[in-house]
């Protein structure tokens, strides 16, 4: 999905990841926060959605 800024289309993207850089080193948290800042720097809408685990707390928060 696209929409209009500043005259231009502008791509919205939605990343969905388990775990991210840097609170995760590996892999694919690494190519996720990688991946994000390049679209990011492209001028696309980047929003990305991630787990929180806290083992302070029992709950499980979603960003």
């Amino acid at each position: 999905m696209s929409t209009m800024h500043g005259g231009k289309n502008m791509i919205k993207v939605l990343r969905i990841a388990a775990h991210l850089y840097p609170t995760v080193y590996g892999g694919a948290p690494i190519h996720a926060h990688e991946m994000s800042k390049l679209q990011s720097e492209m001028n696309c809408e980047v929003t990305v959605l991630t787990c929180d685990y806290d083992n302070s707390s029992s709950n499980d928060k979603m960003h």
